[in-house]
């Protein structure tokens, strides 16, 4: 009874975890919007060609669209999965030794299998923004016409503050919501934290294993030492092959996740300089313009009333 709870629990957790998506709708038509804005003020700005900024938004999610690595991720997180189940169904009483044992395998099988059903289902959503960035792109094109062969070339890594200065000169504007959309999307997409647990977790399950079968006695013909090295290859199979996917599987992640959280702090820079810009503009602007002020006047001599217009520049 009591290993039928756990697999049903196990069930349950990972397509809880799978149904745990954002829903993207309503924000697809917020992306094709801000994004439409900024390829026309970009298109303004006739020193710098910005192809490159937005062919690398295109082809970023593009490369997170591929389904190819999820199936490969998912299949073997259920063949884990399913190890592990075999290894805790597979003794003939319930007890610590058949959870101890299975557990290894079932938790790096779900949290794979896991990760991968999120990933595919948030496919959807990496597609909205491919279109969003395409339809921007079109428009940029559009507008901007033929481009000029003696064009200012800039490193990619200059972009994001290159296109803060630009569209903070846009005053009938506020790109707000499009840096704030690129960070939160960064951000949704960082799972470092959880990266790291799930390497050390690995690499304690690994050495669980490592350390059993290293117990295994192979010089010895004692009846006792044969079944004790059965017994030492029982445990430290599972926690091998459970630690060491879950490691490996993480390590990758976090290699993965670091480049959002590059991205996410180079936006986070670009929308302080936006907003440092934008703000330094309407300064001036405020100095610049003319002020009129009406103030009263009173003149007891000739006992008159009226009022004083100033006029400021």
């Amino acid at each position: 009874m009591i290993k039928k709870l756990i697999i049903l629990l196990l069930s349950l957790s990972i397509f809880g975890m799978a149904q745990n998506t954002p829903d993207s709708s309503l924000a697809a038509e917020t992306y094709v919007r801000n994004e439409i804005l900024v390829a026309e003020q970009l298109a303004l700005d006739s020193g710098h060609v910005y192809d490159p900024f937005f062919q690398n938004l295109i082809d970023n999610e593009r490369s997170q669209e591929g389904i190819a690595l999820n199936i490969v991720g998912t299949v073997v997180g259920v063949g884990v999965t399913g190890l592990g189940v075999l290894f805790l169904t597979g003794f003939s009483t319930d007890g610590a030794a058949a959870l101890i044992l299975s557990s290894p395998l079932l938790i790096s099988g779900i949290w794979i299998t896991s990760a991968n059903f999120v990933s595919m289902s948030q496919r959807h959503i990496h597609t909205e923004r491919r279109i969003s960035y395409e339809k921007a792109f079109s428009v940029y094109k559009q507008k901007r016409g033929e481009t000029d062969a003696d064009m200012q070339q800039v490193p990619f890594s200059a972009f994001d503050s290159l296109v803060a200065e630009q569209l903070a000169l846009d005053p009938s504007h506020d790109y707000d919501a499009f840096f704030f959309n690129r960070i939160e999307q960064e951000r949704s997409q960082e799972s470092i934290i959880e990266n790291v647990l799930g390497i050390i977790a690995g690499a304690g399950l690994t050495t669980v294993g490592i350390l059993a079968f290293s117990a295994i006695k192979d010089d010895s013909d004692d009846f006792g030492d044969a079944i004790g090295n059965a017994v030492y290859a029982i445990i430290g199979f599972p926690f091998v092959v459970g630690g060491s996917t879950l490691f490996i599987y993480n390590s990758y992640a976090t290699v993965r996740d670091s480049r959002h959280k590059l991205r996410r702090i180079s936006n986070e820079r670009a929308y302080e300089l936006y907003k440092n810009r934008r703000a330094g503009r309407v300064e001036q602007e405020s100095s610049q313009s003319a002020q009129i002020l009406i103030t009263p006047a009173f003149n007891i001599m000739t006992a008159s009333a009226g009022f004083n217009l100033h006029v400021l520049f």
